[in-house]
């Protein structure tokens, strides 16, 4: 019984909210300059958010379990996000084994992004360069004109690399804070989810 209204609550909750808070049309001229001028401040220029996969504990089906079964050597499935200092985009539901950058690769985020032309069109010249705004991942998403990465790691690399490559790993921490504050937030997300696999994506969301 507890479990079948947690389900109804957590349905309840997306249908009501999730306009307002995970709005398919995020990617708007407004927010857009509002996330530049935020990072801006704190140190990185024309970027629009931080994108990264917090592995949430599960306990997947037998049939299903090599799928979700992550590098970290136990089973889980992926909430994947952009964040500026709130949820701006969200995919949930990836098996554990899948990285990061494949999720990326195929998401509705990327289609949006490619689709709408905002960040070409707010590009800004910095020291010459036309430089179209972006989001910031790890080193393993895939380099691109509207996903910006650190340089690889070298133990000679230049000031001007370490320095690029610390302000870059400062400002994406908003991501990581993100999923911290979840986690600590909601101990369901944090502990892991024992409930049915079928469940899992709408009580994470």
């Amino acid at each position: 019984m507890v479990g079948f209204i947690l389900k109804e609550f957590c349905l309840e909750i997306i249908v009501q909210l999730a306009d307002e808070y995970l709005a398919p049309n995020f990617l708007r001229q407004e927010k857009l300059a509002n996330c530049v001028k935020g990072f801006e401040e704190l140190g990185f220029p024309q970027c629009f958010g931080a994108m990264d996969g917090c592995h949430i504990e599960i306990k997947p089906p037998a049939k299903n379990g090599v799928d979700y079964h992550n590098y970290k050597n136990w089973y889980s499935t992926v909430l994947f996000a952009l964040v500026d200092y709130r949820f701006t985009y969200i995919s949930v539901g990836a098996p554990g084994r899948v990285q990061d950058s494949q999720i990326f690769e195929k998401s509705s985020l990327k289609r949006t992004i490619e689709e709408s032309g905002l960040f070409n069109y707010n590009s800004k010249m910095i020291n010459g360069i036309n430089v179209p705004v972006v989001i910031l991942g790890d080193s393993a998403f895939k380099f691109t004109k509207t996903v910006m990465k650190p340089y690889p790691f070298c133990l000679d690399a230049s000031e001007n690399r370490r320095c690029f490559n610390y302000n870059l790993s400062k400002v994406r921490r908003v991501v990581e804070n993100a999923f911290g504050q979840l986690k600590a937030r909601f101990r369901r997300i944090g502990k892991g989810l024992e409930n049915a696999p079928k469940n899992n994506k709408k009580i994470i969301i």
